[in-house]
């Protein structure tokens, strides 16, 4: 990547109440690892604008370590709510589902997607009776201003 490259890193997995994904391959089982360790990957590999989507429970909690004017985050769920929609009969979570079948598969772009998974995934919960997830999406000043050109959308 040089310099002007922005990254779209997106990471599904098992989220636990400490902000820690889980990641479990047998044989290629590794410790879990939370947002600082993200951040740190990122900012040792010299990765400077990202957008970092974390699909898991509990996934608001990766945000405040992963802040950089630079970079655009969204998450599942907030840091005290799980998401929904992770089962063997489902091709997307929720929030995969409301970000890439429902609005990138019909020509969104993908910050329009991220920031309009929200209300999508609100409608899902809600015709099942489960608890918000309550997704969260966060945008960097400088990220605000190369990938939107204008800020016109507002971050949550």
């Amino acid at each position: 990547m040089n310099e002007e490259d922005v990254l779209y890193l997106y990471l599904s997995s098992h989220g636990s109440r400490q902000h820690q994904l889980s990641v479990d391959f047998p044989p290629h089982t590794v410790k879990d690892f939370d947002g600082q360790e993200i951040r740190q990957m990122l900012d040792e590999a010299g990765i400077k604008w990202r957008i970092v989507v974390v699909s898991a429970c509990y996934a608001g909690g990766f945000i405040a370590p992963l802040k950089t004017d630079y970079s655009v985050i969204a998450t599942a769920a907030d840091a005290y709510n799980t998401s929904f929609g992770c089962a063997d009969n489902r091709d997307f979570t929720f929030y995969g589902e409301a970000i890439f079948k429902r609005q990138m598969a019909s020509g969104v772009g993908v910050l329009e997607a991220l920031d309009g998974a929200r209300p999508i995934i609100e409608s899902m919960e809600a015709q099942r009776n489960l608890t918000h997830s309550n997704p969260q999406y966060w945008l960097g000043n400088k990220a605000k201003l190369k990938m939107l050109g204008e800020p016109r959308l507002t971050a949550r």
